[in-house]
């Protein structure tokens, strides 16, 4: 009997662990591996299947959309290795595309459709589920793109807002009547400033 070949332990955790480490590094090319072996698989299915009804034979055909798909999908296997900056672009341009059906990666479009009547939003689900994991794949930049962009408050900038609040507030409910300024102040949805002004003015006229 012929033996079957053993890979050691070894040899299979250095496999996984080169592997896994691969993946790190060229995390960002899962999206476009996952839009070449769909396109690779479509051409496949276009070229070589057919379905047989009766005495009818139905062949599938490469429409202009799939031809466009597929040149998205190797520009943007070139820009990540020749022209690195340009991947990130051009991958989301080619994810956009294919949300709306511009570019296709499947047999055919499948489209769906979120809302009702004239409010109804229609994106090809499998570009939109690509471009969800590259959301996911880039998270911590984005969160730190958000953070630059849309900087917290510190204490700071907090205690300057409530004191321009306050000035101008105050000025503003020295006209108000004092039930209108105890409404102010019972009421949690006026500002913060809002409210202290509306509180210092009654204070000023019990006085």
């Amino acid at each position: 009997m012929a033996e079957i070949a053993h890979i050691p332990s070894g040899d299979k955790e250095n496999c996984t662990l080169a592997v896994m480490n691969l993946l790190s590094r060229h995390k960002q090319l899962i999206p476009v591996l996952i839009l070449t072996l769909l396109s690779i698989w479509t051409a496949f299915r276009i070229i070589f299947t057919k379905t047989v009804v009766g005495d009818t034979v139905t062949t599938y055909d490469f429409i202009p959309a799939h031809y466009f798909g597929f040149i998205a999908v190797a520009v943007c296997i070139f820009t990540y290795f020749v022209f690195r900056k340009a991947y990130k672009v051009v991958l989301g341009a080619t994810l956009v595309l294919g949300i709306f059906s511009v570019l296709i990666f499947t047999l055919s479009a499948h489209i769906f459709e979120l809302g009702m009547g004239a409010l109804a939003v229609s994106f090809e689900p499998f570009s939109f589920c690509v471009s969800l994991l590259v959301v996911a794949l880039n998270g911590n930049r984005i969160s730190e793109m958000i953070r630059k962009n849309f900087p917290a408050k510190t204490q700071e900038t907090i205690k300057d807002e409530f004191e321009s609040d306050l000035r101008k507030y105050k000025a503003q409910y020295r006209h108000s009547s004092s039930e209108e300024l105890q409404k102010v102040v019972n009421d949690a949805r006026f500002k913060p400033g809002a409210i202290e002004a509306a509180r210092q003015v009654l204070k000023e006229r019990v006085k």
